[in-house]
């Protein structure tokens, strides 16, 4: 069995919130005078440990920009403070509620209760 290299990761707490983005960040190609870098953005509320896989984007950087992590945090943090993981934030709050009705549900019929 082989295995799967996922780069490395750095996570951010988006500020005001109880959420958290996991940046999985993995070289992809270099060249003579760029590195190119592919980044899975994931979300996770601080008290549950449920990670969504919610982003993914390219990065090209010149050989002599070498801090990829800062990079990455302050597009993160910019797309923080345009609203973007508003959506996936909902989305997330929205999965866990629904979760919760079902469980009820479940419960509810488990012990008999109308």
């Amino acid at each position: 069995m082989k295995y799967i290299k996922h780069g490395f990761a750095i996570t951010v707490q988006l500020p005001k919130s109880n959420y958290e983005i996991m940046a999985l960040i993995k070289k992809t190609e270099v060249t003579e005078n760029t590195i190119s870098y592919d980044v899975d953005f994931l979300l996770n509320r601080n008290t549950i440990g449920k990670w969504d896989e919610i982003d993914n984007i390219t990065f090209v950087k010149t050989k002599e920009q070498t801090d990829i992590n800062m990079e990455v945090y302050n597009y993160i943090m910019e797309l923080n403070s345009n609203g973007h993981f508003n959506y996936f934030i909902d989305r997330y709050e929205y999965e866990l509620n629904m979760a919760e009705i079902g469980i009820n549900l479940d419960e509810k019929e488990r012990l008999g209760i109308k």
